[in-house]
């Protein structure tokens, strides 16, 4: 588990590998597992989530699962201490990988360029050693959409 701080308001926590471990089919199996994380995110990382949260659930059959949690910004009431309560949104997508040079098997991967950069889309589940390779020599973008569809596709 990776967790980026963006403020008091918003916080990135990256889920490596676990899309196997839980089960998505219903929302209150997911809200178990977050309110699960959130305690874990207590205990270990002194990190307390409480309040009203929006959460966008990225889900990537190779990466894992990526929450994005932005804490709404209201009058902070008495009766709301100790307590969450969540919008959940599930993206089930593929994830790129922006990488500074091309070093890949290109069998494996589809192209993207945007802005003059180079992103990686894998072609089907990868192993956990090319998973793990990427991982390394590139930066995971979960919310991807926008480069899918604004960035030109390589043809090779």
């Amino acid at each position: 588990m990776k967790i980026d701080i963006i403020s008091d308001l918003e916080y990135i926590i990256y889920l490596y590998n676990l899309t196997s471990d839980i089960e998505f089919d219903s929302e209150e199996n997911i809200e178990k597992f977050l309110r699960q994380l959130f305690i874990k995110l207590k205990n270990f990382y002194n990190i307390t989530i409480e309040g009203y949260f929006d959460v966008d659930v990225y889900i990537d059959i190779n990466y894992g699962i990526v929450l994005d949690l932005k804490k709404e910004k209201f009058e902070y009431y008495d009766y709301f201490d100790n307590q969450v309560e969540m919008k959940i949104v599930i993206n089930r997508c593929k994830f790129l990988y922006l990488v500074d040079s091309f070093d890949f098997d290109c069998d494996k991967y589809e192209l993207y360029n945007y802005l003059e950069k180079i992103y990686l889309l894998p072609k089907e589940k990868l192993s956990k050693i090319d998973i793990s390779l990427l991982m390394e020599m590139s930066t995971l973008i979960f919310n991807s959409d926008y480069i899918m569809n604004n960035g030109k596709k390589i043809i090779y």
